[in-house]
């Protein structure tokens, strides 16, 4: 696994990465809170790899899609969900009902009609929004235990397939809080 100081990931090597990206590749990146691993959201492939390093077969994973209009043509979007933009300052994953569960591979949801949508403060979503597809976002770490908030010390297991990972130091983050916005009322949920 190359590490790419997030000047450089962001920066000269963006469009090097992007490739990389389309063709497949699983990477680490920095957000506003914690690192995450994640993939090209619609390869299904890419996301199955995800979920056996992660050891997480139960659960949907959570993506930070390309833009906005992605949002609006994939997603209900609820009263709750334009509510939850208008908070600028919490880092959210706002869950949707999908109207369009193609636009993602199916290792994505499993067998859920919903998804965790996210839109980091962060210079990924950016990346994302040049990359034109929505990427798995999910925790580096192996479930069930903690986030990690560095590239160091990130055990072997988890590292096996990944292709590259931005480095940005240490973060001092925890992960975002979740609402339900499947419903017109905003409700904060548990994570688990």
């Amino acid at each position: 696994m190359e590490v790419i100081p997030a000047l450089l990931a962001f920066g000269v090597r963006r469009n090097e990465l992007i490739t990389a990206i389309k063709s497949g590749a699983l990477f680490f990146y920095p957000t506003d809170t914690i690192y995450g691993i994640g993939c090209d959201a619609t390869n299904e492939k890419a996301v199955s790899k995800i979920r056996e390093i992660k050891n997480r077969n139960d659960k949907a994973f959570s993506i930070i899609p390309p833009s906005k209009a992605w949002v609006s043509e994939n997603c209900e979007e609820t009263s709750s969900y334009r509510e939850l933009l208008s908070k600028n300052n919490v880092a959210y994953t706002a869950i949707l009902s999908m109207v369009n569960e193609k636009a993602l591979a199916p290792s994505v949801l499993l067998t859920k009609q919903t998804v965790g949508i996210r839109f980091p403060k962060h210079e990924i979503t950016g990346f994302v929004r040049e990359l034109g597809l929505p990427i798995v976002t999910t925790s580096m770490n192996i479930s069930p235990s903690k986030p990690l908030a560095s590239l160091e010390n990130i055990p072997e297991e988890l590292s096996k397939g990944v292709m590259f990972a931005i480095d940005e130091g240490v973060l001092g983050g925890s992960p975002s809080t979740l609402y339900n916005c499947t419903g017109e009322h905003l409700l904060p949920m548990v994570r688990v």
